[in-house]
C-alpha cells in the first residue's frame, strides 16, 4: 500500500483537528472522536503534521481499526 503526502494534502479540506488532543476529524464532526472535546484548530491547513500524523490521517481516513492498522504496511 502506498500512501503520497500529496494525496492526503488533497484530503485534508475535508478534515479539521482537534485543539485538545490533536487528532484529526471530519470536517463536520461537532466533536471530536476520540477526546469528544468541541475545540477545534481555526486553520486546518496551516497545522504542520509530521509523518506519523499523515500515517495516522490515512488509517482514519481508510476506517481501520487499530488491530488492522497494525496488521497493514504502510509507507510514505
Amino acid at each position: 500500500m502506498q500512501v503520497t503526502i500529496e494525496r492526503i494534502r488533497e484530503n485534508l479540506k475535508e478534515y479539521k483537528v482537534c485543539s485538545e488532543c490533536l487528532l484529526i476529524n471530519k470536517r463536520d464532526n461537532t466533536e471530536c472522536h476520540t477526546c469528544k472535546s468541541k475545540k477545534f484548530e481555526s486553520s486546518t491547513l496551516s497545522v504542520k503534521l509530521s509523518i506519523d500524523d499523515y500515517i495516522n490521517f490515512f488509517i482514519y481516513e481508510e476506517g481501520l481499526s487499530y488491530k488492522q492498522s497494525l496488521q497493514k504496511k504502510v509507507r510514505v
